[in-house]
């Protein structure tokens, strides 16, 4: 990118070009497809519009479908440059949508991702909040038995004293 930035396209064609022969051997298609991106600006910035559009074809085929989101963000953008430059107005728009769509389609994925997170999180919430209900029911259920023990165990007392005092008087 930067070589063809300052207009070194010949040094950068000889670059790109090792870069696709080992990812091609690797297979590297994200690689791939990222070089081949790069290969097309540096036939848009040589002036080889058509040789720009084929290079950008091919690396939106090395990743369409994949999980490689900013692979496919930047061949849609290689494509949408070639197609402009080549003057197709409404492939170019085309293209823009299709690139539209692909971010939306991954901010809803992103968004549903979020949204099954914090529902679990709230399950997890809503069962913990349930362990320390037991928990106080089967506090208060002790505290019950052990007043009720006490009560037992005075009431016994009492009874016995009052026997008690009945046998001594």
């Amino acid at each position: 990118g930067l070589l063809i930035a300052r207009g070194d396209i010949v040094k950068a064609r000889v670059l790109l070009d090792e870069a696709l022969v080992i990812q091609r051997r690797l297979p590297d298609p994200s690689g791939e497809s990222d070089t081949l991106s790069k290969l097309s600006a540096l036939h848009l910035a040589n002036g080889d519009a058509e040789a720009a559009l084929r290079s950008a074809d091919a690396s939106w085929l090395k990743v369409d479908g994949g999980p490689f989101m900013q692979e496919q963000i930047q061949a849609l953008r290689a494509t949408i440059a070639a197609q402009a430059a080549l003057g197709q107005t409404l492939a170019a728009l085309a293209t823009t949508n299709q690139l539209h769509a692909l971010k939306m389609d991954a901010l809803k994925e992103q968004r549903f991702e979020i949204l099954a997170d914090l529902q679990a999180r709230m399950q997890d919430a809503a069962a913990q909040l349930e362990v320390e209900k037991l928990r106080h029911e089967s506090e208060v259920q002790s505290l019950n038995l052990a007043k009720a023990s006490l009560l037992r165990n005075s009431s016994f007392l009492i009874l016995a004293v009052l026997l008690l005092a009945a046998i001594l008087f």
